[in-house]
């Protein structure tokens, strides 16, 4: 039988809870649960809310690995408010969290490279590499292979030169969301494009960072109004897909890395992607 520890250990594998981006790494790792506890069942999900720890309950699992964190800043546990409320529901009914948020973001083959594959971007590199000067402040200066191969965002070619109106629907159908917006001129051909998933539109440093990569076009979630401002003046163009579809298509691919691991090490333990995990968002027509 595995333990919730035993977990841990193939999540880390591939995607290291020291994974980071100039100090960037949110709440990560075993946020609730004994690591000595069983696992026969797991639930896989973007955000833990109230209707997936319901899910949960009803499958009977004991650990529910999300890419959001559930304890995401400072959290007073108690009924009255939504998240004290889940949390209490989870350690009430026994029932462990991990998540890997930063981490599965910035790592080889995490969720800024499955993006920018399924967009079939060429030629594909890291934005901005793993930040070998904080982690020697740190004391470390053995900054492994693996870790050299991680960063914020990705940059690639298109196969083809198109518009930013053709690649903004191809990030529409890719991604299954029919809420995309553009700022710049949507006839503009493209050839080069950055990546970011999740809220890469909060910062004008990371716009920065794509023109500097020679980038004419950058795809990111929760985009402020001032960064779009900016991106406008210095003619990049900007396609803002909604951060769950950014997101939420790797849980699959999450479920899949743990459901061979686990094989591997031969763990007999069911493994479910959530079906109550779902975007907070709608149209109104």
């Amino acid at each position: 039988m595995a333990v919730v520890q035993d977990i841990c250990k193939i999540i880390e594998k591939f995607a290291p809870k020291d994974a980071t981006y100039n100090g960037i790494r949110d709440n990560v790792g075993l946020l609730i649960g004994h690591h000595s506890s069983n696992v026969a069942r797991i639930l896989c999900c973007l955000d833990i809310t109230h209707a997936v720890v319901q899910e949960a309950k009803i499958l009977n699992a004991q650990l529910i690995v999300s890419h959001h964190p559930v304890i995401f800043d400072r959290l007073e546990i108690n009924d009255k408010s939504p998240s004290g409320r889940i949390v209490l529901d989870l350690i009430k009914n026994d029932i462990s969290v991990y998540s890997a948020h930063t981490n599965l973001d910035f790592v080889k083959d995490g969720i800024n490279d499955y993006i920018a594959d399924i967009l079939e971007l060429q030629e594909k590199e890291i934005m901005q590499p793993y930040d070998t000067t904080s982690n020697s402040s740190l004391g470390r200066n053995n900054i492994s292979n693996e870790e050299q191969k991680q960063g914020l965002g990705r940059v690639g070619n298109l196969k083809t030169t198109m518009s930013v109106l053709e690649f903004a629907q191809k990030v529409s159908s890719t991604l299954k969301d029919n809420c995309v917006r553009i700022v710049g001129d949507k006839y503009k051909k493209l050839k080069r494009v950055a990546v970011i998933n999740g809220a890469g539109g909060g910062d004008i440093r990371y716009f920065e960072m794509a023109i500097a990569h020679g980038c004419d076009c950058i795809v990111t979630a929760d985009v402020k109004h001032h960064v779009a401002v900016y991106a406008q003046e210095c003619g990049l163009a900007l396609i803002e897909p909604q951060h769950y579809t950014t997101e939420h298509p790797y849980i699959a691919i999450l479920k899949s890395k743990l459901q061979q691991a686990t094989k591997q090490l031969g763990f007999e333990i069911e493994i479910f992607q959530s079906l109550q995990d779902k975007n907070p968002r709608s149209l109104i027509v």
